[in-house]
């Protein structure tokens, strides 16, 4: 994870946003070395066409799903979703189909289901943090 956060933080810092970041866009060489691919849809934060959503459903943050412009934050609630996989070995809403119904789920804020028991305390709290509603309230890639 912390290869993987470290190169969404680089795009960050170039004021960028991925806005299709999903586990099938991270590549792991056999050193071991982290690579964020995919990067086509990648764009300024400034220069984001807010009239279409990209990405894969379970991954795309519920502001955007209601329409708003892509942001940093909305690439945090992706990481969030990667997150949960790495810790469970599961896509995030497999059990669902995807299509309106749970778009309209995710915006009324239901989250992938998560087993305590099975991941420590303080990396739930990131990313049910990284899942927050509002994106004013998860953490940037800095942190």
């Amino acid at each position: 994870l912390i290869g993987i956060i470290n190169g969404l933080k680089k795009i960050h810092e170039n004021q960028m946003v991925h806005r299709d970041f999903h586990i099938g866009n991270i590549l792991c060489s056999s050193a071991h070395t982290v690579y964020i691919s995919d990067m086509g849809l990648c764009g300024e934060v400034c220069n984001v066409d807010k009239t279409k959503i990209y990405g894969i459903m379970p991954y795309v943050a519920p502001e955007v799903l209601r329409g708003n412009t892509y942001t940093q934050a909305a690439d945090i609630y992706s990481f969030g979703m990667v997150m949960y996989f790495v810790a469970t070995k599961r896509q995030p809403f497999s059990n669902y189909a995807h299509d309106q119904y749970l778009a309209s789920s995710i915006c009324n804020g239901i989250r992938p289901e998560i087993n305590e028991s099975e991941i420590p305390k303080c990396y739930n709290d990131l990313m049910k943090k990284c899942w927050d509603p509002n994106p004013n309230n998860r953490p940037n890639a800095a942190k």
